[in-house]
């Protein structure tokens, strides 16, 4: 009788190794899915692990503890625009714009359809201004119906300070056969005045002279005047803006007063929700002439817009959240490709 090998019991048999190695990748498998999937959940994409979810910020826009970077060496303040110059700029008597800055008014869009009349074919406007105008009445006439004809009775001209940068417009309506023209709010059907109110904004236009704010000259009010300032800037002194008389609404004058003694550290802080493509969040802030060397951004925050007003910048840093529209109805500063190809030619 041979003496048992004790060994061999402890051994095990060789289709045992297999499940044990099986098990053991099988359990490495899970745990790398489980990894993947967390960070495509909570991180990322599925191409892109590391890459951040479309509309989330790389930075925290409302951390108080934010840092700055010295301003972009190869994008001057003073290559955005002159400090008489710009979406921002009050002009005063004696001020003529850059003649490279206005155009002969645009009132074709995309469908080739004029979306209002003018009092005069030869008037002029603000290029920018113009662009928005058309994206504004556009809207306009697709959500709204009214009998008359909208026209723009007056745009640039030498004559009254604020219309000498281009930038302000003044609406009428034009009843159906002719006759004479009629303030926005006497409009038969949808009001297109209230439409405005609601909605400018969203195109980069304010009520240039509301009534009961003697900021202006026109305290008695001008419903049918409006300015191009640029979406954020409408936006905030739209819905945001208080003065301390809460019955009084705020001019173009009273935000440039306020954005004046903000700074790169103590910004105009705000969020825009319903823009668009533009949606995001904003500061804004003032860098005098004399320290334009020493000009600061956020980090992970971009250039949105520069505008002189007079002694110094007035300067707009985003980050956007928006998701680019397909019908090209919001409002940006920098949607330069969304001119229309009749931006050269002038009204018939």
């Amino acid at each position: 009788m041979s003496t048992p090998n004790t060994a061999q019991g402890t051994q095990p048999k060789p289709n045992s190794i297999g499940a044990l190695i099986l098990i053991i990748l099988t359990a490495i498998a899970i745990v790398v899915s489980l990894i993947l999937g967390g960070i495509r959940l909570f991180g990322g994409n599925a191409e892109n692990p590391t890459e951040e979810p479309t509309g989330t910020p790389s930075v925290d826009p409302f951390d108080p503890d934010f840092k700055l970077e010295a301003w972009p060496s190869d994008q001057p303040l003073s290559g955005f625009t002159k400090l008489d110059a710009g979406t921002l700029f009050i002009a005063t008597e004696g001020y003529t714009p850059d003649e490279d800055s206005l155009q002969t008014i645009v009132r074709k869009y995309k469908d080739g359809v004029n979306q209002f009349a003018v009092s005069d074919s030869s008037l002029q406007i603000n290029k920018e201004t113009n662009d928005a105008l058309l994206r504004m009445l556009t809207a306009m006439n697709k959500e709204i119906e009214f009998k008359e004809n909208i026209s723009v009775h007056s745009a640039y001209s030498t004559l009254r300070d604020y219309q000498r940068t281009g930038m302000t417009v003044r609406f009428q309506l034009i009843p159906v056969g002719g006759g004479s023209p009629e303030l926005l709010e006497n409009a038969t059907g949808d009001n297109p005045a209230a439409w405005l109110a609601a909605n400018a904004w969203k195109y980069g236009f304010v009520l240039r002279y509301p009534k009961g704010n003697a900021v202006t000259d026109m305290e008695n009010g001008a419903p049918d005047f409006y300015r191009y300032v640029g979406m954020p800037h409408a936006y905030y002194i739209t819905k945001v803006l208080e003065l301390e008389d809460k019955n009084v609404v705020p001019t173009l004058e009273d935000y440039v007063a306020l954005a004046k003694n903000a700074t790169a550290k103590n910004p105009i802080a705000f969020e825009v929700k319903g823009s668009g493509a533009d949606d995001g969040v904003y500061n804004v802030y003032y860098v005098k002439a004399s320290d334009v060397d020493k000009a600061q951004i956020r980090e992970g925050f971009e250039i949105y817009g520069v505008s002189g007003v007079g002694d110094g910048y007035l300067v707009t840093s985003v980050i956007r959240t928006g998701e680019e529209d397909d019908d090209g109805e919001a409002s940006s500063e920098d949607k330069t490709e969304d001119k229309t190809e009749e931006a050269t030619e002038a009204s018939t």
